[in-house]
């Protein structure tokens, strides 16, 4: 079935259910942040709130192409997906261990443990790695199969724990950077476990010869496409955690926690449009739709988060946090540019067009990095700048790219079988 208006379809439906669920996981998130800005203050918070970034960045990085190969080759089959996990499971567990070493020397950094409860805090980082590669791999089916319902219905588990946890542990006069680290760890396997339950229902596929070679080139090639698209948006927090003081990442993270809402719309975006292209149903129709209606939809929510900014931080945060109003304008409108840089990245992956994809995001994170000295004595306002320069490089070399294949190349369409052997 071909779409004709992304908001009568089922893809429209889809995006609506995930942005709902998103937007929950976005709202806990910020409750959690509530909780542990009141309970930990901007040093300590600081120091969480780092490790926290680094560990899911990292982790994020733990399967990086191997679970988008996997959705690009089942062809909207959660059997063929589930079947398909095995042919990138060794590459999982090498990219798994070379992201525990990052991790690892990075937490150690941060805390520069010293006794028994810093040590328990660097592990406790760190296996959110492992955790997080299992958690990974057994989305990849559901994704894959377009079961948008069965992955929303348990995604939230993490930060629903998370946020409990965290309130129990506050009320209870028990919030430390350890007992937080704890609680998000656990929320993450009770979501693998969830996960894996659900995914063993599609059942196994039998595959073609060569197709599990075809899907580890197609992962391994996407590797350095999707390294900086997921490093992109973290750098700010990334260099401030490692170059300034707790405090001021503490208090910067507090504008970006609020920005993710408008984050959300992007990834809502990106994780229907990209299985749904990759599976054939593929318009140019759907793409100007989803960029248009993406950021229009952010900018109308920027607009609104912006005007209350400075009484909604003061309320919910505390006068110690009123400083994230001043770079939350700018990451508002960084966020904006990502839904739309989000689309368009979804379409390029799609049409196995890496090269561009990967060019847009690796000119989007050294826009970012360059631009940061430059506004270093700034500090948070100066890391939103650079955040905002970054974004605007990705959205404008990855709309080049898909009007060239448009206009000189062949049509941008959803991968057939023979594209890939």
């Amino acid at each position: 079935m071909k779409l004709t208006r992304l908001t009568r379809s089922s893809a429209a439906r889809a995006v609506a259910g995930t942005g709902a669920v998103n937007m929950l996981s976005m709202l806990l998130g910020i409750v959690s942040g509530v909780i542990t800005a009141r309970g930990l203050g901007p040093e300590d918070r600081g120091v969480l709130i780092s490790l926290l970034v680094w560990s899911a960045t990292v982790g994020s990085l733990s399967l990086t192409g191997i679970d988008e190969a996997v959705i690009f080759h089942a062809g909207g089959s959660s059997s063929r997906a589930w079947a398909l996990r095995s042919a990138v499971a060794r590459d999982a567990a090498v990219q798994s261990a070379l992201g525990c070493l990052v991790l690892l020397g990075s937490a150690c950094y941060i805390v520069r443990p010293h006794g028994v409860a810093t040590w328990l805090s660097v592990v406790a980082t760190t296996a959110v790695v492992p955790l997080n590669t299992f958690t990974l791999l057994s989305i990849v089916p559901l994704r894959a199969g377009q079961r948008m319902k069965a992955w929303n219905s348990v995604r939230l588990t993490q930060p629903v724990v998370y946020a409990f946890g965290a309130a129990v542990l506050w009320a209870a006069g028990q919030l430390t950077i350890l007992s937080a680290l704890a609680a998000n760890l656990i929320g993450g396997l009770l979501l693998s476990v969830f996960l894996v339950a659900l995914a063993r229902r599609g059942g196994r596929a039998r595959l073609a010869p060569g197709e599990r070679r075809a899907t580890t080139s197609y992962g391994r090639r996407l590797v350095l496409a999707t390294l900086p698209q997921r490093i992109g948006p973290r750098l700010d927090q990334l260099l401030l955690g490692l170059l300034f003081a707790p405090a001021v990442l503490g208090v910067y993270s507090v504008a970006t926690s609020i920005a993710a809402v408008v984050l959300m719309i992007g990834t809502s975006l990106d994780q229907v449009l990209f299985p749904r292209f990759s599976a054939g149903h593929f318009s140019r129709p759907d793409l100007a739709n989803a960029v248009v209606a993406g950021m229009g939809a952010g900018l109308a929510v920027s607009l609104a988060m912006a005007a209350m900014a400075r009484p909604m931080i003061e309320l919910l945060y505390g006068r110690d946090f009123l400083g994230a109003a001043e770079p939350l304008t700018i990451l508002l409108l960084a966020a904006v540019v990502r839904v739309g840089a989000n689309c368009l990245g979804a379409a390029l992956k799609a049409s196995g067009t890496l090269r561009a994809y990967a060019w847009a995001q690796i000119a989007g994170v050294l826009t970012l990095a360059g631009v940061f000295p430059l506004a270093v004595g700034l500090g948070g306002v100066g890391a939103a700048i650079a955040s905002l320069a970054g974004a605007l490089v990705t959205f404008l070399v990855s709309w080049g790219a898909v009007a060239t294949i448009q206009s000189t190349g062949p049509a941008l369409r959803a991968p057939v079988e023979t594209d890939y052997v």
